[in-house]
């Protein structure tokens, strides 16, 4: 996997909505789904933890709805493993997570 894009589209702050979207690896031929987690890094930022699977996509489909209003809590990346029918690949494709915010103030109705 490669390319990955995520244009949140939920603005509210520590909250995420949109689609991901990524390039399929060349060679598919024993691929049967990607799988997507959240990620974070650990204590030293040498390596990055594996969260909760967050879904399985078929293979065919590069693009995967994340819910509106999906929590960030403390996870900084979504990492993305092609998977096989024997085993998972050992090393993801990492796509840091950017929370878009707007707000607005001052509002005056008149």
């Amino acid at each position: 996997v490669s390319g990955v894009i995520f244009p949140d589209l939920d603005l509210d702050e520590t909250d995420l909505g949109g689609q991901i979207f990524w390039t399929a690896p060349d060679d598919q031929w024993q691929v049967t789904q990607y799988n997507v987690y959240f990620g974070w890094p650990n204590e030293t930022n040498a390596t990055v933890l594996r969260g909760p699977f967050f879904s399985g996509v078929p293979v065919g489909t590069n693009i995967m709805s994340v819910p509106v209003n999906t929590s960030i809590l403390h996870y900084t990346v979504y990492m993305i493993y092609t998977s096989s029918s024997l085993a998972e690949q050992s090393t993801p494709e990492l796509h840091v997570i950017v929370d878009m915010v707007a707000s607005v103030s001052n509002i005056q109705l008149t």
